[in-house]
């Protein structure tokens, strides 16, 4: 699992670079990592939805394509995650958390077959 975290940071680190070199930001991370996600076999998939859910959990420049990739991708392993952030961000105080909320909220909903 260590190995694939660290490919995985690896591959990030290299959509964030290519984002960043045509000047765009976390839209162009999700669409490349989306693409990447795409390729996995069965096996690796497993080990990246593990990941994602971790990154979905902590407030670094990749929770957005991570959650991103979670609702697109409908990586339902991920609700666990989601659902702990939920619940941390009803605690959390002002307009940026609610935000947020509302979009895990919409994630949550999409993964139970809900509104896209």
């Amino acid at each position: 699992m260590n190995d694939f975290r660290e490919l995985m940071e690896e591959r990030w680190q290299e959509f964030e670079r290519e984002a960043s070199a045509v000047g765009e930001g976390g839209n162009m991370v999700s669409v490349l990592a989306k693409a990447w996600y795409r390729t996995l076999d069965p096996t690796e998939r497993s080990l990246a939805d593990q990941v994602l859910g971790d990154w979905v959990l902590h407030d670094t420049p990749r929770q957005g394509p991570a959650l991103a990739l979670v609702w697109e991708s409908r990586i339902r392993s991920a609700e666990p995650a989601l659902h702990q952030l939920a619940a941390k961000l009803d605690r959390a105080p002002g307009p940026v958390a609610k935000d947020l909320r509302e979009k895990v909220q919409r994630v949550i909903d999409a993964l139970k077959g809900g509104d896209d």
